[in-house]
């Protein structure tokens, strides 16, 4: 959603950079790395938080393991994936995006 958000508000840049040559290739990838660095980010600020989390629960629930990395792994996997196909599909959209469309819509706000 955040980077659906991001994309539409750069539209008239996407299509600038479009008009000037840049081919649906690079635009897909230049916001798909964007997307990617932003999971990157939290997935790494989430891993602390949990394990600092997970060591709190620990001394309340018995059976709790605040580092086991088969769960850690899943988590960040499922998350990740969630995350990059959320990327893709607006990097996608702004790939096809017509470019003359995207410079007058700067024009309108």
């Amino acid at each position: 959603m955040v980077l659906s958000v991001t994309v539409s508000q750069r539209a008239p840049e996407i299509g600038v950079r479009m008009a000037l040559g840049a081919s649906p290739r690079v635009i897909l990838a230049v916001l798909s790395c964007q997307g990617a660095g932003l999971v990157v980010i939290g997935s790494s600020v989430g891993c602390v938080s949990v394990y600092a989390a997970g060591r709190a629960v620990q001394t309340v629930l018995a059976g709790v393991a605040p580092g086991e990395s088969l769960t850690f792994a899943a988590a960040i996997g499922i998350s990740a994936m969630t995350a990059l196909v959320g990327t893709v599909i607006p990097a996608f959209r702004a790939a096809r995006m017509d470019p003359v469309t995207a410079i007058k819509q700067r024009q309108k706000q």
